[in-house]
């Protein structure tokens, strides 16, 4: 999992940092993608909903950390810790089967927590056919809410100046005035407002 995200990373940001890994000790290492030429500059719609998990919430999370991609759906999962499998067994040398050992949290390019939390859209959809109901991810109370990251992030561009924030408010505009039964068309009315900017959205 963690390997198909760096690739996503490398082919849609140009490579860079994914995320922070902070280990039972307390020892943070960033997840870094090669650095290549992106597949593609121009407007990026990245639909997530309450289903987006694990490696896809924070291959999500760095696209809007970096104010790279429009996100459109509903609030992901918050899965944000990693488990190692450990084998039981006797002294015997009989097998007792295995537990999995959370050993791993994994943090933003900002440095927010991602257990628990999980990614907020950009524009909001409440999409008609729900996604399967999940349980309600594990907050870990012995988990700092934010850290200092390794390297300091870019700011969001998020300021009105920015062309993803101009997008905000006419994409979230076309999806309320969408046909509210049909998640398609909403959809595509958010891609288009966003791609159809005057700016293009950022390249």
């Amino acid at each position: 999992m963690v390997a198909e995200a760096l690739a996503l990373t490398s082919a849609w940001l140009g490579g860079g940092v994914l995320a922070y890994e902070r280990d039972a000790d307390g020892e943070l290492r960033a997840l870094q993608a090669p650095s290549r030429a992106p597949l593609w500059n121009g407007p990026l719609v990245l639909l997530i909903d309450r289903s987006t998990a694990s490696m896809a919430e924070l291959f999500a999370a760095a696209l809007q950390d970096r104010a790279r991609a429009l996100l459109v759906g509903e609030r992901s999962y918050g899965k944000g810790l990693a488990q190692t499998l450990v084998l039981l067994g006797s002294p015997l040398g009989t097998s007792h089967g295995a537990v999995e050992v959370s050993e791993r949290a994994f943090y933003r390019l900002d440095g927010a927590v991602l257990q628990g939390r999980g990614v907020m859209p950009d524009v909001e959809i409440a999409f008609a056919k729900q996604a399967p109901v999940r349980p309600a991810p594990f907050v870990a109370p012995w988990l700092p809410d934010r850290i200092a990251p390794l390297i300091p992030p870019a700011p969001r561009a998020l300021a009105a100046a920015d062309p993803l924030a101009r997008a905000r408010s006419a994409a979230q505009a076309a999806a309320d005035s969408a046909d509210a039964a049909d998640d398609v068309q909403r959809v595509l009315a958010v891609a288009i407002a966003y791609a159809t900017m005057p700016a293009g959205g950022p390249r």
